[in-house]
């Protein structure tokens, strides 16, 4: 699968992997090469083992402070706008407004036509092409019939409120409901820019709040991403956001 849902839980899948990795790692160290020791360098000491790299398990509001600082905001003017939890209504007012439109998990995406006010669902972190067949479609420079299924109501695109990379004014939105912790959503991040480099004026990319319960970084995350927007304007959000979505910080 290519997308997250509240309803799916992810914990099986996660306990499988470690324990392939705690097992490879004990046969690996135990019976080294062919079955033999490890070998010893001519110190007399064994081969050290590259230590694994582990999760980062400081606090969420520790990692995503940092992060901004990155993106050219004031760390303790942020730490304070996070901590005092002003956007964890708006969050949650973009969850609900997403599943009116029928996201259900994440990236949740809508190809939405801003003259027809009708859009498509796209769900999951499809490739660039799958994008592009609905994008064409609505721009009228491909006529083939879509099989994407129509989406639900979307609640209108504000520039004022929306945080909109690309023409404000375009004809055609691509929206992404999103979860900074969501691997998928970091996999389709790449393919989002490649939408606006390619399309230029004609698109518009809107990114919306969808937070997965079962993510414990992802609600801090997108709270303190309207901080950001809120300390240092749009550029400062988008900032923030390639940041989150390309260090790995919430990984």
């Amino acid at each position: 699968m290519t997308h997250e849902s509240p309803k799916n839980n992810p914990w099986f899948g996660l306990s499988m992997v470690l324990v392939g990795v705690i097992v490879g790692f004990v046969g690996a160290n135990v019976m080294g090469t062919g079955g033999l020791p490890s070998p010893t360098p001519s110190g007399g000491n064994p081969t050290p083992t590259p230590p694994a790299q582990v999760a980062d398990t400081r606090p969420t509001i520790d990692i995503v402070t940092e992060v901004a600082e990155a993106a050219g905001v004031d760390g303790d003017a942020f730490r304070s706008c996070v901590e005092s939890g002003k956007y964890a209504d708006l969050t949650a007012k973009d969850m609900s407004e997403g599943s009116t439109a029928g996201v259900n998990g994440t990236p949740g995406n809508i190809v939405f036509n801003m003259k027809t006010k009708k859009g498509k669902l796209v769900s999951g972190a499809q490739p660039f092409e799958n994008f592009k067949a609905e994008i064409d479609r609505m721009l009228g420079t491909d006529s083939t019939p879509s099989t994407a299924q129509d989406s639900g109501t979307v609640s209108p695109i504000d520039p004022k409120t929306d945080h909109i990379r690309g023409n404000p004014n375009a004809s055609v939105a691509v929206i992404e409901y999103s979860d900074y912790q969501c691997p998928f959503c970091k996999n389709v991040h790449p393919t989002y820019q490649k939408i606006i480099d390619t399309y230029g004026d004609d698109v518009m990319w809107v990114y919306r709040h969808y937070p997965l319960p079962f993510h414990p970084h992802a609600q801090k995350a997108a709270e303190g991403a309207e901080c950001a927007a809120e300390l240092g304007g749009n550029d400062a959000f988008w900032e923030y956001t390639d940041q989150l979505f390309t260090s790995g910080a919430l990984d």
